[in-house]
């Protein structure tokens, strides 16, 4: 794509802000890749905005989890405004290895190479005993798959989001006023629990629940195109 390329090459050149540009007019031209993420968070990073350098390469790593250079600058984002970095449990961390669309494709190629190799069983008794065989090679495949799926699923009914403003008041009760429960620094994440008229309720980890409005967040994963913008 040319214009990538040329958002490129204004990045190497130090023009941050015109490469920055280029490439939301690719997002707003209906192209996402984690490619293509992880240079807008590199682009805010350059400039200094570091909540959405962070924001922008946590979604990256939604869409490419084993890029070490996405979760390296992603670690350094977050130390730059004193947060620690994300750690999440070893076995699971080889399970994320994929993004959620391939493991979907492993385990749907999976299905259809059992289907197929319990045909051509069917059709000649001589492939069963080695038929057999591949068919348990491709179960276990698609049992990794089914688990790879399943360690996505906390992102995806609970999904992340960015803390936007500086300091956020996390209040008891979706109404302006209520008791102040807690703060929440500027570029730190939460789980989404659920909404409420123009609130969210999040969770940052256990005990600290509360809600606030959801202008204050950005969503990982945007609900609408236009919002990768934002």
């Amino acid at each position: 794509m040319a214009s990538f390329n040329a958002a490129c090459r204004a990045y190497e050149k130090g023009d941050y802000e015109h490469a920055l540009q280029m490439n939301m007019r690719i997002i707003q031209n209906g192209f996402i890749s984690a490619a293509l993420l992880y240079n807008i968070g590199n682009c805010y990073f350059r400039v200094g905005d570091l909540p959405r350098a962070i924001l922008y390469y946590r979604r990256a790593w939604y869409l490419a989890p084993s890029d070490v250079d996405i979760t390296a600058n992603l670690t350094f984002a977050l130390r730059a405004l004193g947060l620690e970095p994300l750690r999440s449990n070893r076995a699971f961390g080889l399970l994320r290895y994929l993004s959620l669309p391939h493991w979907a494709m492993v385990l749907v190629a999976a299905y259809w190479i059992i289907c197929f190799l319990l045909s051509a069983m069917l059709w000649n008794p001589r492939l069963r005993r080695i038929g057999r065989k591949l068919v348990l090679a491709v179960a276990l495949l698609a049992l990794l798959a089914s688990l790879g799926l399943g360690s996505r699923l906390p992102l995806l009914l609970d999904p992340e989001a960015v803390v936007a403003a500086p300091n956020t008041k996390v209040l008891f009760a979706p109404v302006a006023g209520s008791t102040l429960h807690f703060y929440l620094p500027q570029g730190s994440f939460v789980r989404i629990r659920r909404a409420r008229d123009g609130w969210l309720e999040v969770e940052e980890g256990p005990g600290r629940r509360g809600w606030v409005p959801e202008a204050s967040l950005r969503r990982i994963i945007p609900r609408r195109t236009h919002q990768w913008k934002r």
